[in-house]
C-alpha cells in the first residue's frame, strides 16, 4: 500500500522520517528540513488529501476487515498523519489474545460492540462511534474526546468524501 501511495504522489526520496514526527511536530516543521534549515524538496512534502484519497479507493472503511483496517492505519502512520499511540490505539484488539484465556478469565468477552458481516468486515466508524457513547456512559470523557480526534481522522478516509 505505501509503495502504491508512493509511486502515485511520485515521491522519489525516501520519507521514512516521517515515521518518527508526530503531526502536531510536522505542522509546526512543514516546510523546512529535520538536518537543514532550507526548504523541504517539493518531492518530500506529503498531501495528505490525497493519501487519504489513494486510501479510500483501494479500502472502504464502512465495510472493512480488520486487516484491511491494519493497512489503511499503517499508510496513515507511515506518511505521519497519525502517531504509533494513535495507530495502536486504532488496532487495539485483545480479541487476538490466546482465545483460552479470554474464555477462562472473561466468560462473555466481547470488546468490539458492532458485529461482523458475513465475511468478517466492519463498520469501523460506527464501532469507534459506539466506543465513544461507551466511553461518555461510563464517564470516561478522556478517552472518548481522544477517540473522537480519531474518529475525525478516519472519517477523512470514507469514499463519499473522495467522490
Amino acid at each position: 500500500m505505501v509503495k502504491e501511495l508512493k509511486e502515485e504522489m511520485g515521491v522519489t526520496k525516501d520519507t521514512r522520517l516521517t515515521r518518527f514526527i508526530t503531526p502536531k511536530k510536522a505542522r509546526k516543521i512543514r516546510q523546512t528540513s529535520f538536518f537543514s534549515k532550507g526548504p523541504i524538496p517539493a518531492s518530500a512534502i506529503i498531501d495528505k488529501q490525497k493519501i487519504y484519497k489513494l486510501i479510500s479507493e483501494k479500502y472502504d472503511i464502512r465495510k472493512a476487515s480488520y486487516a484491511e483496517l491494519c493497512d489503511m492505519t499503517k499508510a496513515l502512520y507511515d506518511y505521519g498523519i497519525i502517531t504509533s499511540g494513535e495507530r495502536a490505539l486504532i488496532l487495539f484488539n485483545p480479541e487476538l489474545y490466546p482465545p483460552e484465556f479470554i474464555r477462562l478469565n472473561y466468560p462473555n468477552y466481547r470488546y468490539f460492540l458492532l458485529e461482523t458481516d458475513d465475511n468478517g468486515r466492519r463498520d469501523w466508524l460506527q464501532e469507534f462511534e459506539a466506543r465513544i457513547e461507551k466511553n461518555y456512559a461510563e464517564g470516561n470523557s478522556n478517552s472518548a474526546k481522544y477517540r473522537e480526534r480519531l474518529l475525525e481522522i478516519l472519517k477523512r478516509l470514507e469514499r463519499k468524501n473522495h467522490l
